[in-house]
């Protein structure tokens, strides 16, 4: 499984914030930036490694933490926006990014002196065309979030209130885990237009789950790992676990279909009459109100009614987010197919 993004973190004593802090500032030059409790180093931003120090707060006292923010790809290609990172290459990024840190100051703490704190898995799945990736996120929007998810909103200058992206969906939960899906082309046209690979995005729609410190911790724990090193050289077993467990949460693991398809694969299965009817109830009432989670609320479903006919509609390969009529395709693979599909795809972008 590929990942794009991860970070480091070292807690420093209180000796070594004063020189690492020093050392970072000389080598930043202007590129570097005070934030609140956080100062932000670009030194090595053209490699894809930001470095921050954060002040925390604990009791009476201070302490300090050094943080690299990674873009493994960059780090070996440093003009690849797009690329994401395959963990056969482990060795030659730690290598690399031990040389780089060592041309801003010897104090730096190398890679496997450091703790991995965050780690985002990804996978680059090639759709048709913009429309067919715009029409995907709409879709991936009808889904039903539990409790303990919640829908990232913008704030909307023109509207003056918080809407949904136009560009993705990302979705916030509570256990350290944050999922995304978004159009590629479109956000680097937004952050980085002049990106020199930018063409071959078009087709792309990202799909990401970003883990945090909390569930990076259980992760380290589960996956045995005793390094920062360790982890990643385990990233393609721990990603597709993750991406296993989280990518269908919202939608089930089936497929999606248009409404007449969805009543037939119905009408076909071994479900018995009265569960047929319920299941036919729900899709008619997600398609009405665009929504899974909307339609769940109408007919008053609890959480194990919940379960128990997602389980069917699993049983059957069909998710029950209802593609509008008013689409280009009649169907279109469940997000985890996509993603394991183009999970080891490390040069679709290059």
């Amino acid at each position: 499984m590929n990942f794009h993004t991860f970070e480091l973190s070292y807690k420093l004593s209180t000796d070594d914030v004063r020189i690492v802090y020093n050392e970072l500032y000389n080598a930043s030059g202007q590129n570097y930036k005070p934030k609140d409790d956080c100062a932000v180093f670009n030194a090595l931003q053209d490699y894809g490694i930001i470095i921050f120090i954060k002040k925390y707060k604990q009791d009476e006292y201070n302490h300090h933490v050094l943080y690299y923010r990674v873009n493994p790809r960059r780090v070996l290609e440093n003009h690849n926006y797009i690329g994401i990172f395959n963990s056969k290459n482990i060795d030659k990024l730690i290598k690399k990014f031990n040389i780089l840190i060592k041309t801003v100051s010897p104090f730096l703490p190398e890679f496997d002196s450091c703790n991995i704190s965050r780690i985002d898995y990804c996978s680059n799945v090639e759709l048709n065309d913009q429309a067919v990736i715009d029409s995907y996120i709409n879709l991936l929007k009808r889904g039903y979030f539990p409790s303990k998810y919640t829908i990232k909103k913008y704030k909307n200058e023109k509207s003056k209130r918080n809407t949904l992206s136009k560009n993705g969906i990302t979705i916030i939960g509570n256990n350290g885990i944050e999922v995304t899906y978004y159009n590629k082309y479109r956000q680097l046209k937004e952050k980085n237009p002049k990106c020199r690979y930018i063409d071959n995005s078009k087709k792309i729609i990202r799909i990401e789950i970003r883990c945090f410190k909390k569930k990076v911790r259980h992760l380290t724990k589960k996956f045995k790992c005793t390094s920062a090193s360790s982890f990643l050289k385990e990233s393609d077993i721990i990603g597709k676990y993750i991406f296993k467990h989280y990518a269908n949460i919202f939608y089930g693991t089936g497929d999606f279909y248009k409404l007449t398809d969805i009543y037939s694969m119905i009408d076909k299965s071994s479900c018995k009459k009265k569960s047929k009817k319920l299941m036919k109830e729900l899709v008619k009432s997600s398609a009405t109100h665009s929504s899974l989670d909307r339609a769940f609320d109408i007919l008053n479903f609890n959480k194990s009614q919940i379960k128990a006919i997602l389980k069917k509609f699993n049983k059957i390969g069909v998710s029950p987010v209802v593609i509008p009529r008013r689409y280009e395709f009649d169907t279109i693979r469940n997000p985890l197919d996509l993603a394991l599909e183009y999970s080891d795809y490390d040069d679709l972008c290059v």
